[in-house]
């Protein structure tokens, strides 16, 4: 079996292992500074956020800003009292747009209620848990809704966290936020000391700085046996003690980082099966830093061999989008355990892992594909870990095409239909909802408007007035379906 390590935020401060195998650390990246200048005369901004790890720390940085999503973000202001809800957006800052308010904005999170877990309790007001800010990208794709501001450095590749809460009867969202600015790299090179991806806080300045502790290091890699020793090594950005965990299991007792703010845990008997290491760091000076948490260390441990069957899916490839498939695989019969689905050898969304049958055999749960090229395996993990070892399939290759639109109820044309009266386009029914649509208004083959709506002149009078509604959604191929003909009079 392969180690991999899982992608989650760290801090602002990286490290990097070196190729004699010791760890060092890697100077943080050039901060942010000043003010921004919309923040004075912002009179809708209430107050600051703060986003949360899942052990409750501040975090104020991170390697991927479209991870975002895996943590909690909290006002820095004492709630309302009648807020029970929290919605976040993200807005970008505008410099030709003196309002806040009124920039750009895309909801990021929809209506949720606030959080009770233990995780982040100390923001002083509302709280978003650890949920479903978005998809694979959801502030990438927020962003490229609007016109990023390039005009100065306070507003290069900055976008605004937004909270507006409400709740009770009465207690509407209205036009009060909590905010947080955030400045990060979109990509290609280094940005203002930003790696590609990577992500701070600007503005409100942290009133303690983000301590980091680096992945754990096994004492030995390659394929791993049950039975086998190794202890785990990781580093810190400044002194303290460095719990290490098993599963989520601490390992023996904490240990104080050395000169180098290196520990080394005790040694870790492996048992067969897949395991999670992590790193979790308390700084000495509890005043001026905050702990952290390291990424995960992923390591699989082997047992005796078993097999499992190369998926089949219940639809065929290629597939179109918006249709849901099954996956199915076969295990060695006899032996209970899991099947879980891959698609390039990650989780696939919704879709958990699922007890075999006395033949082996095990379904996932149905789930809707994205467009694109796709390679499913199918992963055995036998319950007893001490006798088997996990086993995985050959790769079934899928497609799946984007989705048809389908115009159920045809467009057409409303209105009085004479000369100097303004005709409104019907875009008709669509199927699946949520399109967006473009008009071309003709009179015969003549091209006479692009608009929603035609006011209709002198030259159309005895004409007949078509109008061609365009739909589009992403995912979809486009469709374009003609009303019919109106005679103006």
């Amino acid at each position: 079996m392969k180690l991999r390590t899982s992608r989650t935020i760290s801090g602002l401060l990286a490290v990097a292992i070196m190729a004699g195998g010791a760890l060092a650390a890697v100077e943080p990246a050039q901060a942010y500074t000043g003010t921004p200048p919309w923040v004075s005369g912002d009179a809708n901004n209430h107050g600051g956020i703060k986003i949360y790890d899942v052990a409750g720390g501040e975090i104020t940085g991170g390697t991927d800003y479209n991870a975002l999503g895996s943590f909690y973000a909290g006002q820095g202001t004492a709630k309302r009292g009648c807020a029970t809800k929290a919605n976040l957006y993200i807005a970008v800052p505008d410099h030709n747009v003196s309002i806040p308010l009124n920039w750009y904005n895309g909801n990021l999170q929809g209506s949720t209620l606030l959080s009770t877990a233990p995780a982040a309790p100390t923001a002083l007001g509302p709280v978003i848990g650890k949920t479903t800010w978005g998809g694979p990208t959801p502030v990438a794709d927020l962003l490229s809704g609007g016109t990023l501001d390039t005009s100065s450095a306070a507003y290069t590749n900055v976008f605004e966290l937004r909270m507006y809460d409400s709740g009770l009867a009465g207690c509407s969202q209205g036009q009060n936020y909590w905010a947080a600015e955030i400045e990060y790299n979109p990509g290609g090179s280094t940005y203002d000391g930003l790696a590609p991806g990577a992500w701070r806080i600007v503005y409100p300045v942290a009133t303690t700085t983000q301590s980091t502790v680096s992945t754990p290091v096994p004492s030995a890699t390659g394929t791993y046996v049950a039975g086998q020793q190794i202890t785990l090594t990781s580093q810190s950005s400044v002194a303290g003690q460095i719990q290490f965990t098993q599963d989520g299991s601490s390992v023996g007792n904490p240990v104080t980082v050395d000169g180098s703010f290196n520990a080394t845990s005790d040694p870790i008997t492996l048992t067969a099966g897949d395991h999670t290491f992590a790193a979790s760091f308390s700084p000495t000076d509890a005043t001026n830093y905050t702990g952290s948490t390291s990424s995960n260390l992923l390591i699989s441990v082997n047992g005796a061999p078993t097999t499992v069957s190369k998926p089949t899916a219940s639809g065929a490839s290629p597939r179109a989008y918006g249709n849901t498939i099954k996956l199915t695989s076969t295990a060695t019969a006899g032996i209970p355990g899991t099947i879980r689905f891959k698609d390039k050898g990650a989780l696939i969304s919704g879709v958990p892992a699922v007890a075999v049958n006395g033949s082996g055999v095990a379904a996932s749960a149905l789930f809707q594909p994205s467009v694109g090229s796709h390679s499913y395996t199918a992963v055995f993990t036998p319950t007893d870990y001490t006798n088997y070892s996990q086993s995985t399939s050959a790769a079934l290759a899928y497609t799946v095409v984007k989705g048809t639109l389908v115009n159920k109820v045809r467009p057409s044309i409303t209105g009085v239909l004479k000369v100097g009266k303004v005709l409104t386009a019907n875009p008709g029914t669509w199927s699946p909802t949520g399109t967006t649509y473009t008009y071309v208004w003709k009179r015969g083959a003549t091209i006479i408007g692009r608009a929603k709506t035609y006011k209709a002149t002198t030259k159309d009078k005895g004409k007949v007035l078509t109008v061609t509604v365009t739909a589009a959604k992403a995912n979809y191929n486009s469709k374009a379906v003609t009303s019919l003909g109106k005679k103006i009079s």
